[in-house]
């Protein structure tokens, strides 16, 4: 193989269709704030994990933070009325806090938009914003349904035929002789008619486990059925690249995996 054959060579191809039409994708860290605080009157007693408890504030600056922390809540609909529940400020703590952050982008020729996805989640809420052109649903719950909550919306494939891939780069990121039948099969797969492109960039607590070019994992709709693709490096330097028949509960499982390893 010609030892000019990358890791990114071989995942632009997969993801030309979306690249193409979203060159840009949302950061996973939108909306965050590394400074973010509860109100102690809408606190618990615990601050939140990794955080050290603030300094004592004075009675006027709590109400500043107060009033700061319901508009920006009433801004996004989560305080209609200025009222405020537990569940709403969970949500908001989820959004604007939360150490799992990500995007899903996916392309689909049957729909005219780009179909968006932002999750944000902490060890306890979850918060899930669908977009599909100028329509959006805002889900919030526990975080135990985030990994189905994110991927309602893609469309029903079966997994397609053929083997599971597995690729290890040398330490540049090039792709060793003796892996062409693997690139092979990754290439005629992607070549294929695409009937979808799905990106997931995700970020849990300091380590962004996905955002190409830094780490990617996706899927691929084709005629034959459905495939995930993954690009990881290692402690090493050395790229992984995975390429396989999957299912929507692959994706899913994949970001369980993925919270629970770096959590």
């Amino acid at each position: 193989m010609n030892t000019s054959v990358a890791v990114f060579d071989v995942i632009d191809e997969v993801i030309a269709p979306l690249s193409a039409e979203v060159p840009e994708r949302p950061s996973v860290m939108e909306f965050y704030d590394p400074e973010f605080e509860i109100p102690p009157v809408l606190a618990d007693t615990e601050p939140l994990p990794g955080r050290r408890s603030s300094p004592v504030r004075s009675l006027a600056d709590e109400v500043e933070q107060y009033t700061r922390f319901v508009a920006g809540m009433s801004a996004i609909g989560l305080a209609p009325g200025g009222e405020v529940t537990p569940e709403a400020v969970g949500l908001y703590r989820a959004l604007r806090g939360g150490f799992i952050r990500g995007v899903v982008t996916g392309v689909f020729p049957a729909r005219q938009e780009p179909w968006e996805v932002r999750f944000f989640g902490d060890e306890d809420y979850t918060t899930v914003l669908h977009k599909l052109g100028n329509r959006a649903r805002l889900r919030s719950g526990f975080l135990s349904e985030l990994p189905g909550w994110v991927f309602d919306g893609l469309p029903d494939r079966p997994p397609g035929p053929g083997q599971h891939v597995r690729i290890e780069t040398d330490e540049g990121g090039l792709i060793p002789r003796g892996c062409e039948g693997a690139v092979e099969q990754i290439r005629e797969c992607a070549a294929r008619p695409r009937l979808g492109t799905v990106l997931v960039d995700l970020a849990v607590r300091n380590a962004i486990l996905a955002e190409y070019p830094h780490g990617a994992f996706g899927l691929v709709d084709n005629d034959l059925g459905r495939y995930q693709f993954s690009a990881a490096v290692g402690r090493t330097g050395r790229w992984t690249v995975t390429w396989g028949p999957a299912s929507r509960s692959t994706a899913e499982q994949w970001i369980v995996e993925a919270v629970q390893s770096h959590a």
